[in-house]
């Protein structure tokens, strides 16, 4: 499925930003793991650290626990009430998950700081080009887009350091973008066979691995 094209390129992406910068033991959060699929990939070549996934939704925990083999420790909570003391990660994971509906970035952003050690890194991936906001976004509990402005803005005023802001995906952002503007122009929902078809999955697989290799120079 196309679904899977995407999450596969897009974890090459997160290792391509995270190269050389998370040692191979230490703590490590995903917030927001749903199925657990990067904690599992995290995993494989990160075999020391102590993982830890959360999420809103308990019904994601047992597909996450069986994905990651039993190997994070898994809970469920809210991202601006985390059970955790402060400065108790090294790195902290939150992939299209601040900027789902009813989530206040600026609360996310502090609870995230507070759980960081003075060291720590966080990895923050959020929906981009607010005038792009459409039916795609509806479909997928996107409740934000943000302009990489205001994304420095908030994370700075939460009192993190920017290290790297960038985009990603875009090998492909011009077919996208006109898919995505035709959809809300024409307020057509979008097309479940779009997402699930073997041609747009290679695409999206090729494309993120391309541009992963890329980020990496």
């Amino acid at each position: 499925q196309a679904v899977q094209g995407w999450t596969s390129g897009m974890l090459q992406i997160v290792d391509a930003l995270l190269a050389e910068q998370i040692t191979q033991e230490g703590r490590l959060l995903e917030i927001g793991c749903g199925g657990g699929q990067f904690l599992r990939h995290w995993r494989q070549a990160h075999p020391r650290q102590a993982l830890f996934g959360v999420d809103l939704h308990a019904a994601a925990l047992p597909s996450a626990q069986a994905n990651t083999h039993c190997s994070a420790q898994l809970s469920q909570a809210d991202l601006t009430a985390l059970p955790f003391a402060p400065a108790s990660f090294d790195a902290i994971i939150a992939l299209d998950v601040f900027d789902q509906r009813g989530v206040d970035l600026a609360q996310a952003l502090v609870e995230a700081k507070r759980l960081l050690n003075a060291d720590g890194i966080l990895l923050l991936r959020v929906s981009a080009y607010p005038w792009l906001y459409g039916a795609h976004d509806i479909a997928f509990n996107t409740g934000q887009r943000f302009s990489k402005v205001q994304l420095r803005q908030s994370v700075a005023a939460a009192g993190f350091g920017v290290q790297r802001i960038t985009y990603a995906n875009s090998l492909l952002a011009t077919p996208i973008l006109a898919t995505r503007l035709l959809q809300k122009l024409a307020g057509i929902d979008p097309a479940a066979s779009l997402y699930d078809s073997t041609l747009t999955n290679r695409l999206f697989a090729r494309a993120l691995q391309l541009e992963a290799q890329w980020l990496r120079q």
